[in-house]
């Protein structure tokens, strides 16, 4: 929860430890009035000049629970701060920040099949089990 007065921000740092991504941050906020806006800095936020260290933000505010988006290119162990800021409003705002990072890249690998003779030898096998069991049957 944001505090009550003055400029409005918490800062949550985030690693990411993952190989180089796209990871895309979601704020949610049960906010009135100006919601919860998400930014992100290579370092800490700087409440004098917030252009220093800035990386992006998610363009809009979060109001009434709605899930607003930030996507960094974000390089293999690199750290940023993440703020969740509501300006200069004096309404307290409860928020939630999620972390969305792919599961990974790799290659499928091809899945061994019969060819058409060994499906085609494979039945008759099948085949010639029956008729022996019904021979077995009948005598």
């Amino acid at each position: 929860t944001l505090p009550p007065s003055g400029l409005r921000y918490d800062q949550l740092g985030y690693t990411n430890t993952g190989p180089a991504q796209c990871v895309t941050f979601q704020v949610t906020g049960n906010c009135p009035g100006s919601g919860a806006m998400l930014t992100a800095y290579s370092g800490s936020l700087n409440p004098a000049d917030v252009s220093v260290g800035y990386l992006g933000d998610s363009g809009a505010s979060s109001n009434n629970n709605t899930v607003q988006s930030l996507s960094l290119d974000m390089a293999a162990g690199q750290s940023i701060q993440l703020v969740v800021s509501n300006g200069t409003a004096v309404e307290d705002c409860a928020y939630h920040v999620t972390s969305i990072e792919p599961l990974g890249t790799g290659t499928a690998a091809a899945v061994p099949s019969l060819g058409q003779w060994g499906l085609a030898l494979t039945g008759l096998l099948a085949a010639g089990l029956g008729v022996r069991r019904l021979r077995r049957r009948g005598a």
